[in-house]
Protein backbone atom coordinates (compact mmCIF):
# COMPACT_ATOMS: atom_id res chain seq x y z
CA UNK A 1 0.00 0.00 0.00
CA UNK A 2 1.28 3.29 -1.11
CA UNK A 3 2.27 6.45 1.67
CA UNK A 4 0.40 8.59 -0.60
CA UNK A 5 -2.75 6.80 -0.30
CA UNK A 6 -3.51 7.23 3.87
CA UNK A 7 -3.27 9.62 6.23
CA UNK A 8 -0.80 9.60 9.32
CA UNK A 9 -3.65 8.15 11.27
CA UNK A 10 -4.76 5.36 8.51
CA UNK A 11 -0.71 4.89 7.87
CA UNK A 12 -0.04 4.26 11.27
CA UNK A 13 -2.28 1.79 12.24
CA UNK A 14 -1.48 -0.08 8.67
CA UNK A 15 1.82 -0.24 9.56
CA UNK A 16 1.29 -1.65 13.44
CA UNK A 17 -1.33 -3.86 12.26
CA UNK A 18 -1.30 -4.79 8.91
CA UNK A 19 -4.75 -3.13 8.71
CA UNK A 20 -5.63 0.66 8.30
CA UNK A 21 -8.93 -0.15 9.72
CA UNK A 22 -8.00 -1.91 12.52
CA UNK A 23 -8.18 -0.46 16.39
CA UNK A 24 -6.71 -1.73 18.86
CA UNK A 25 -8.15 -0.43 22.04
CA UNK A 26 -6.07 0.13 25.20
CA UNK A 27 -7.51 -2.04 28.03
CA UNK A 28 -8.57 -0.34 31.24
CA UNK A 29 -7.17 -1.45 34.73
CA UNK A 30 -9.67 -0.77 37.25
CA UNK A 31 -8.74 -0.88 41.01
CA UNK A 32 -8.26 -4.33 42.97
CA UNK A 33 -10.38 -3.42 45.59
CA UNK A 34 -14.03 -5.23 45.19
CA UNK A 35 -16.68 -3.12 43.85
CA UNK A 36 -14.09 0.06 42.78
CA UNK A 37 -14.35 0.62 39.67
CA UNK A 38 -11.83 3.55 38.97
CA UNK A 39 -8.68 3.26 37.13
CA UNK A 40 -5.33 2.19 38.98
CA UNK A 41 -2.75 4.58 40.09
CA UNK A 42 -0.50 2.68 41.45
CA UNK A 43 0.14 -0.73 43.65
CA UNK A 44 -3.18 -1.98 41.62
CA UNK A 45 -5.07 0.65 43.69
CA UNK A 46 -6.83 4.23 42.45
CA UNK A 47 -5.65 7.17 43.61
CA UNK A 48 -8.77 7.16 46.50
CA UNK A 49 -7.08 3.57 48.11
CA UNK A 50 -3.94 4.32 47.37
CA UNK A 51 -4.31 7.60 49.80
CA UNK A 52 -5.89 5.80 52.22
CA UNK A 53 -3.22 2.38 52.10
CA UNK A 54 -0.30 5.22 52.47
CA UNK A 55 -2.35 6.82 55.47
CA UNK A 56 -4.20 4.53 57.89
CA UNK A 57 -2.15 0.95 56.13
CA UNK A 58 -5.85 -0.06 54.88
CA UNK A 59 -8.04 0.17 52.29
CA UNK A 60 -11.29 0.40 54.44
CA UNK A 61 -12.51 3.81 55.64
CA UNK A 62 -11.67 4.67 58.84
CA UNK A 63 -14.15 5.11 61.39
CA UNK A 64 -14.37 8.80 62.28
CA UNK A 65 -16.19 9.43 65.77
CA UNK A 66 -19.69 11.79 65.14
CA UNK A 67 -19.16 12.79 69.70
CA UNK A 68 -16.44 14.63 70.96
CA UNK A 69 -14.18 12.59 72.91
CA UNK A 70 -13.95 14.93 75.89
CA UNK A 71 -14.92 13.04 78.64
CA UNK A 72 -18.60 14.10 79.73
CA UNK A 73 -19.25 16.38 76.68
CA UNK A 74 -21.15 14.64 74.45
CA UNK A 75 -21.32 16.88 71.75
CA UNK A 76 -20.97 16.37 68.04
CA UNK A 77 -17.62 16.45 66.26
CA UNK A 78 -16.48 19.72 64.55
CA UNK A 79 -12.95 19.21 63.85
CA UNK A 80 -9.80 16.78 65.16
CA UNK A 81 -12.80 14.42 67.17
CA UNK A 82 -13.34 17.34 69.16
CA UNK A 83 -16.35 19.94 69.54
CA UNK A 84 -16.30 23.46 68.44
CA UNK A 85 -15.44 24.38 71.70
CA UNK A 86 -13.11 22.08 73.13
CA UNK A 87 -11.08 22.83 69.99
CA UNK A 88 -11.38 26.16 70.60
CA UNK A 89 -9.69 25.76 73.73
CA UNK A 90 -6.80 23.33 71.90
CA UNK A 91 -6.41 26.25 69.25
CA UNK A 92 -5.67 28.75 71.83
CA UNK A 93 -3.08 26.21 73.70
CA UNK A 94 -5.24 25.32 76.32
CA UNK A 95 -6.03 22.05 78.18
CA UNK A 96 -9.27 20.59 76.74
CA UNK A 97 -10.17 19.72 80.34
CA UNK A 98 -10.91 22.84 82.52
CA UNK A 99 -10.22 23.14 85.92
CA UNK A 100 -11.37 25.45 89.01
CA UNK A 101 -8.77 28.35 88.76
CA UNK A 102 -8.24 27.64 93.09
CA UNK A 103 -8.39 24.17 94.11
CA UNK A 104 -7.25 22.74 90.49
CA UNK A 105 -10.82 20.53 90.39
CA UNK A 106 -12.07 19.44 87.30
CA UNK A 107 -15.23 21.29 85.91
CA UNK A 108 -18.28 19.68 84.41
CA UNK A 109 -17.69 19.55 80.44
CA UNK A 110 -21.20 20.81 79.52
CA UNK A 111 -20.56 23.92 82.34
CA UNK A 112 -20.94 27.28 80.88
CA UNK A 113 -17.30 28.91 79.37
CA UNK A 114 -17.32 32.10 81.60
CA UNK A 115 -17.10 29.62 84.81
CA UNK A 116 -13.66 29.47 86.67
CA UNK A 117 -14.79 27.84 90.10
CA UNK A 118 -16.06 24.71 90.91
CA UNK A 119 -17.99 26.25 94.15
CA UNK A 120 -18.84 29.06 95.88
CA UNK A 121 -16.44 28.38 98.52
CA UNK A 122 -13.68 28.14 96.40
CA UNK A 123 -14.81 31.78 94.75
CA UNK A 124 -14.85 33.01 98.47
CA UNK A 125 -11.76 32.16 99.15
CA UNK A 126 -9.75 33.22 96.33
CA UNK A 127 -11.75 36.84 96.74
CA UNK A 128 -10.43 36.54 100.16
CA UNK A 129 -6.46 35.53 98.92
CA UNK A 130 -6.61 38.57 96.49
CA UNK A 131 -7.91 40.81 99.15
CA UNK A 132 -5.11 39.99 102.04
CA UNK A 133 -2.36 40.51 98.73
CA UNK A 134 -4.27 43.90 97.63
CA UNK A 135 -3.96 44.82 101.48
CA UNK A 136 -0.05 43.32 102.35
CA UNK A 137 0.66 45.48 98.68
CA UNK A 138 -1.14 49.04 100.09
CA UNK A 139 0.37 48.55 103.80
CA UNK A 140 4.06 48.05 101.94
CA UNK A 141 3.73 51.32 99.70
CA UNK A 142 3.37 53.03 102.73
CA UNK A 143 6.98 52.34 103.16
CA UNK A 144 7.99 52.79 99.82
CA UNK A 145 8.72 48.83 99.14
CA UNK A 146 6.71 46.26 96.94
CA UNK A 147 6.34 42.81 97.88
CA UNK A 148 9.25 41.97 95.92
CA UNK A 149 11.43 43.70 97.91
CA UNK A 150 10.25 42.99 100.97
CA UNK A 151 10.76 39.22 100.31
CA UNK A 152 14.45 40.28 99.38
CA UNK A 153 15.36 42.14 102.57
CA UNK A 154 13.84 39.09 104.59
CA UNK A 155 16.34 37.11 103.01
CA UNK A 156 19.29 39.42 103.33
CA UNK A 157 18.16 39.02 107.31
CA UNK A 158 17.90 35.08 106.62
CA UNK A 159 14.62 35.37 107.59
CA UNK A 160 15.52 36.80 111.22
CA UNK A 161 14.72 39.37 113.32
CA UNK A 162 17.36 42.69 112.83
CA UNK A 163 17.36 43.34 116.78
CA UNK A 164 16.83 39.40 118.76
CA UNK A 165 17.65 37.21 115.80
CA UNK A 166 14.49 35.30 116.38
CA UNK A 167 13.02 33.26 113.01
CA UNK A 168 9.22 33.79 115.01
CA UNK A 169 7.67 37.47 113.85
CA UNK A 170 5.07 36.70 116.63
CA UNK A 171 2.54 37.73 113.76
CA UNK A 172 1.55 37.17 110.35
CA UNK A 173 4.06 39.06 108.99
CA UNK A 174 7.65 40.90 109.81
CA UNK A 175 7.19 45.01 111.05
CA UNK A 176 8.79 46.88 108.63
CA UNK A 177 11.19 49.36 110.86
CA UNK A 178 11.92 52.92 109.15
CA UNK A 179 12.67 55.87 110.49
CA UNK A 180 9.73 58.12 111.12
CA UNK A 181 11.67 61.77 109.74
CA UNK A 182 13.18 60.42 106.55
CA UNK A 183 10.56 56.91 106.23
CA UNK A 184 13.96 54.89 105.44
CA UNK A 185 13.28 51.79 106.04
CA UNK A 186 16.19 49.98 108.24
CA UNK A 187 15.26 46.87 108.50
CA UNK A 188 12.29 43.42 109.40
CA UNK A 189 11.58 43.51 113.31
CA UNK A 190 9.53 41.02 115.43
CA UNK A 191 6.37 42.32 117.32
CA UNK A 192 8.44 42.64 120.39
CA UNK A 193 11.69 44.50 119.27
CA UNK A 194 9.11 46.94 117.49
CA UNK A 195 7.30 47.68 120.51
CA UNK A 196 10.61 48.41 121.96
CA UNK A 197 11.89 50.85 119.56
CA UNK A 198 8.27 52.68 119.86
CA UNK A 199 8.16 52.84 123.20
CA UNK A 200 11.34 54.55 123.32
CA UNK A 201 10.40 56.25 121.14
CA UNK A 202 13.69 55.77 118.55
CA UNK A 203 15.75 57.08 121.14
CA UNK A 204 19.35 56.19 121.69
CA UNK A 205 19.38 57.76 125.19
CA UNK A 206 16.70 56.48 126.42
CA UNK A 207 17.58 52.61 125.18
CA UNK A 208 21.41 53.21 126.34
CA UNK A 209 20.22 54.71 129.80
CA UNK A 210 17.92 51.24 129.75
CA UNK A 211 21.26 49.02 128.89
CA UNK A 212 22.47 50.77 131.80
CA UNK A 213 20.01 50.35 134.55
CA UNK A 214 20.14 46.47 133.58
CA UNK A 215 24.13 46.36 133.52
CA UNK A 216 24.37 47.50 136.83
Amino acid sequence: MKREALCGLHYARWWRHGDPLAWKKRRRQVCTVEGCDLQRVGQGLCGKHYARQRRYGTTKRPERPTVCQVKNCGRPVAAHALCDRHYRRTRRGLDTERRCRFCGTPLDANAHMGRVYCSKECKEQELAVRRRENHRERWLKRYGLTVEGYDLLSEQQEGRCAICGTDTPNGRNWHVDHDHKTNKVRGLLCHNCNILLGNAHDDPAILQAAIDYLSS
